[in-house]
């Protein structure tokens, strides 16, 4: 028993076992101990981060977006791990779905999933993620528009939905459109502009935005008409010259072939060059995603344009998760949502930019883009051109 008086208070009897001063010292130990610890997850951990790619390794474009993803991963010291599906998995979308669940159920999922929103497959992904308390961002892919209220918006509905960054398709397919019509109406300036478009896989949003944009640039172009638009099964090469054919020698007079993807385009561009002679070889072929073929092409003249930078939604996803892991929150700058920007490149930019897609963007140090990693940012600044300008070599 121990007992203190006070000057003026009463008596008190204080009964403390060794157990209890025992338990209050465990108790102070463990409190230090998870100091230390969420110290050190800020300064020395590295957050687990999943890309759950929706396509094969063959796949030109997703293998783009997959290596500036992991550059951006090893600059930043983040843990990444990339499935990829099968081809088999492709054909069907829910095959995306299970490959999440299979990721979210493991014994140690990861601290962040990041993944694309294929037709009535993002929610799913979404519940999953919630249901086990992982924190996920989705890329590259909007929402349709009957899904809406499935989803809400970021951090709403699902908590641990932390951030949805969405390539402006829009915007896209119209610039392609835009710049296509404008270039044939230099060679003719009374006819009316024949267009045939092809269009990718309807399972995301991306087919139907960049639809939206070529018939509003169509509106905007007097004496242009859209002849057909088709739906190819995939993006890929193969199946675009395999449309391609069909659609010139249904319609010989084509001038533009606006194509959803670089692949589709390139794959155009093939059987307009099979064809050959005249109209029916098409004179403005273009298509987007900044596939390096496609630049390739663009320089050589075998395609007018590509439109893109959406590619590079890769490294800035990875900047916000990292910053997010590390206690800087991205929800007010720039916002849980962001509309990221496309831009055209044309035979006196395709090199260059190949260039710095490439071997330079490798080369550069994509801490500069973190407030994390450099203290005098501000305010995040995810343009096209300051990150296809960012310097080289480490911070100072």
């Amino acid at each position: 028993m121990i007992r203190i008086r006070g000057s003026r208070a009463p008596l008190v009897d204080l009964c403390v076992s060794r157990r209890s001063l025992g338990l209050i010292y465990l108790l102070f130990v463990l409190s230090l101990l998870s100091s230390s610890a969420s110290a050190a997850r800020s300064d020395n951990t590295r957050p687990r981060v999943v890309f759950l790619n929706p396509a094969t390794p063959e796949n030109i474009f997703w293998e783009k977006v997959t290596r500036l993803m992991r550059h951006g991963a090893q600059q930043l010291d983040m843990d990444l791990t990339v499935s990829y599906q099968t081809q088999e998995d492709i054909t069907s979308r829910f095959s995306y779905v299970k490959a999440a669940n299979d990721i979210l159920s493991a014994e140690n999922p990861p601290d962040y999933l990041l993944f694309l929103n294929l037709r009535d497959t993002g929610h799913r992904i979404l519940e999953q993620a919630e249901a086990v308390g992982v924190k996920s961002m989705m890329i590259l892919s909007d929402i349709h528009d009957d899904e809406r209220l499935l989803f809400g918006e970021p951090r709403g509905k699902f908590r641990h939905w932390i951030g949805h960054l969405v390539s402006d398709d829009r915007q896209a397919g119209y610039l392609l459109a835009d710049r296509l019509l404008t270039m044939a109406r230099k060679l003719d300036r009374s006819g009316v502009i024949e267009t045939v478009g092809i269009n990718g896989s309807i399972n995301g949003t991306a087919a139907a935005l960049r639809a939206q944009g070529l018939k509003q640039a169509l509106a905007e172009h007097e004496r242009s008409s859209l002849n057909a638009l088709v739906n190819s099964r995939t993006w890929l090469r193969q199946d675009g010259q395999a449309k391609a054919l069909v659609l010139l020698r249904r319609h010989p007079e084509t001038e533009v072939i606006w194509a959803a993807s670089d692949g589709l385009a390139l794959g155009a561009s093939d059987a307009a060059a099979e064809i050959g002679g005249g109209s029916a070889g098409a004179r403005f072929v273009g298509g987007i995603d900044w596939t390096d073929e496609a630049l390739e092409a663009v320089t050589k003249g075998q395609l007018t344009l590509s439109v893109g930078g959406h590619v590079l939604e890769s490294l800035i996803a990875l900047v916000l998760l990292h910053d997010h892991y590390h206690g800087r929150d991205f929800n007010r700058d720039p916002g849980a949502r962001l509309l990221t920007p496309m831009a055209v490149a044309d035979r006196r930019s395709a090199a260059q930019l190949q260039k710095r897609m490439n071997a330079d963007l490798d080369a550069v140090n994509i801490q500069r883009l973190s407030k994390i990693r450099d203290h005098t940012l501000e305010r995040y600044d995810f343009s096209i051109a300051n990150i296809l300008s960012l310097p080289q070599g480490a911070l100072e």
